[in-house]
């Protein structure tokens, strides 16, 4: 039974650096993992690396790897920080979501002290990284949206993944492609909810057309730093 228990331990372990630490409590909280998801709010955030096919052009293969994952690292960091799900890393990108797998108070004001730290930190510590091995110029660009979209297990019985998806996810990835190396571009229905809360935008843009979406909408930009 000790060894049994052991071995449990080690894949949970193991499991816990695939998949979110809360994906992971919530798997282990359930007696049988279905397919299927519910609709419920959430708060998503976008973080892409500006200038990345260039990058990769310059440097080798193995130098590229090492300083994505010093990049993620510090991100993730950040992320967990401030209560935030790590959804999936793809290439450059990373897409953290809030107000799941269980509701959070303030989601919307834990996104954004994220993006705002998340900015801060490629000036302290990715930047000077980055640098030190021939990357002269790196920088962040951030979107953060807020809405109802599909929470749950997507896939088939044999693969799935705990994800998030909906129109919701679709507009935070499109403004996050607005968003210049240190920006972080907010949909405007977030403002309520963080004003006051945290250093006022540098601007608003208005009437903004996003890829696939047939209305405009309008946005407030943050410069945390400038880089």
């Amino acid at each position: 039974f000790k060894k049994r228990m052991q071995s449990f331990e080690r894949t949970s372990d193991h499991l816990g650096k695939y998949l979110s630490s809360k994906v992971v409590k919530n798997v282990k909280s359930k007696d049988q993992l279905q397919l299927g998801g519910i609709e419920k709010k959430v708060v998503c955030l976008f973080s892409d690396i500006r200038g990345y096919t260039s990058i990769t052009e310059g440097i080798s293969p193995a130098t590229l790897v090492k300083l994505l994952n010093f990049h993620f690292e510090a991100m993730h960091a950040i992320i967990e920080k401030h209560e935030g799900t790590l959804d999936k890393i793809v290439g450059d990108l990373i897409m953290a979501v809030w107000n799941i797998p269980n509701d959070q108070p303030e989601p919307e004001l834990l996104a954004m002290k994220t993006a705002i730290e998340m900015q801060k930190e490629m000036i302290r510590v990715v930047i000077p990284e980055w640098k030190n091995h021939g990357v002269d110029k790196v920088g962040m660009g951030v979107g953060v949206n807020a809405g109802l979209a599909l929470v749950g297990n997507l896939g088939s019985s044999r693969f799935m993944n705990y994800t998030v998806i909906g129109d919701a996810v679709n507009t935070t990835q499109r403004l996050e492609s607005k968003a210049q190396a240190g920006e972080i571009w907010m949909n405007e229905s977030l403002f309520p909810f963080v004003s006051g809360k945290i250093p006022k935008p540098a601007r608003k843009e208005s009437n903004i057309r996003l890829k696939g979406k047939e209305n405009t909408i309008d946005a407030y930009v943050y410069r945390p730093l400038a880089y």
